[in-house]
């Protein structure tokens, strides 16, 4: 058994995920694990015991160890990231969060000896399309993979059985074959991250030339982005002032970024490095659905697919760029539709891009070159 957990280690979440959702979802991911706990028959102790179904967590959110809120919230930015990397957008729609509830559990049942009484949120009327109960299912395989990358990392194989002592686990090997159960704990936590994300007033909007039943997409996320090939024009071609125009035609959309860059930009293509990874360019990364500057992204727009046309435009009369796909134009999610603004010219600006090796695009830059 060899996991391959797919690699979210290159994405930036936009600022307004890390500040205003990832702690909401490591609440509720923390208090429907003690509801699932307890309804498995497990209670509260200042020592975990396994044997007799004690455990030490099973108290309110707030109460945790810093290193304890680091692993929900571990758990829940770990859910974005993939969700990014599988070309997926989470965006705010309009539902009203204010009249979410949170569920009436039976305090004779679930209240545990030390008072706490688990309150997730009722997702009960959260209904998920065919195609996000097909992604709940890579999320969980993938976490499972992300749980034993760790224990391996920490000395652990496999055992018909488990041991402390010896750091055996009858639970490392493939996803497919674990049983029902070690499915389900899985799947509970992927499901009920979806459903919380809805809840809290989000779509989860899919790429739209990919299926996440489409295991090709598993290994696509976790292979390497050392491969990033990126062009620019020529430095003579550097623009000082007015309207400028180009577009890009996505033949393949594997790590296409494109924007605009400075005359001393320097990618750096062994690390992955690309147009928008650093203080001398920017981009838009139309495979995710980023805009990116100095290596931090947020998210803009929406992703391509093959055979769009990608359009760059940089106003610097205005100082300001902004993107367009078939003509429409782009907005982050509150509806802004500059992606960069307030940069400066300095000795001029040139038209970049950035795409993985072997990925093919058309760029037009007009009839007059000069």
């Amino acid at each position: 058994f060899n996991p391959t957990p797919i690699d979210t280690s290159k994405v930036q979440l936009p600022k307004y995920m890390v500040e205003t959702v990832s702690d909401r979802l490591a609440e509720n991911i923390h208090e429907m694990w003690s509801k699932i706990k307890i309804d498995q028959g497990w209670g509260f102790a200042t020592v975990r015991d396994d044997a007799k179904k004690l455990h030490p967590m099973l108290i309110p959110y707030d109460e945790l160890s810093a290193v304890e809120k680091a692993y929900d919230l571990d758990m829940a930015l770990g859910t974005l990231k993939v969700l990014y990397v599988l070309g997926y957008r989470v965006v705010a729609n309009s539902r009203d969060i204010s009249k979410l509830s949170l569920m009436e559990l039976d305090p004779a049942v679930y209240r545990m000896s030390n008072g706490y009484l688990p309150k997730p949120l009722d997702l009960a009327a959260i209904t998920l399309s065919q195609q996000l109960e097909d992604l709940v299912d890579l999320l969980a395989e993938n976490a499972h993979n992300v749980w034993a990358v760790k224990r391996i990392s920490q000395g652990w194989t496999y055992g018909q059985s488990k041991d402390e002592d010896c750091r055996r686990n009858p639970l490392l090997m493939p996803y497919a074959r674990l049983d029902q159960n070690g499915r389900d704990a899985n799947r509970s936590t992927a499901l009920e991250s979806v459903r919380t994300l809805a809840g809290l007033g989000f779509s989860i909007l899919p790429p739209a030339d990919a299926d996440p039943r489409d295991k090709r997409n598993l290994a696509k996320a976790a292979g390497s982005r050392s491969d990033v090939r990126t062009f620019r024009t020529s430095k003579k071609f550097a623009v000082t002032a007015g309207k400028w125009y180009y577009e890009v035609e996505a033949v393949s959309t594997e790590f296409l970024h494109m924007g605009w860059c400075y005359s001393d930009f320097a990618p750096v293509p062994q690390k992955g490095k690309g147009v928008g990874d650093d203080a001398r360019s920017f981009s838009f990364n139309a495979e995710l659905a980023i805009k990116r500057h100095n290596d931090n992204g947020d998210s803009f727009g929406r992703t391509v697919g093959a055979k769009d046309i990608i359009g760059c435009l940089l106003d610097l009369d205005e100082m300001v760029m902004t993107y367009t796909i078939n003509g429409e134009l782009l907005a982050d999610t509150a509806g802004v539709c500059h992606a960069f603004a307030g940069f400066k010219v300095e000795a001029g600006m040139l038209p970049a891009l950035s795409v993985a090796s072997g990925g093919v695009v058309k760029v037009n830059f007009g009839k007059d070159v000069s």
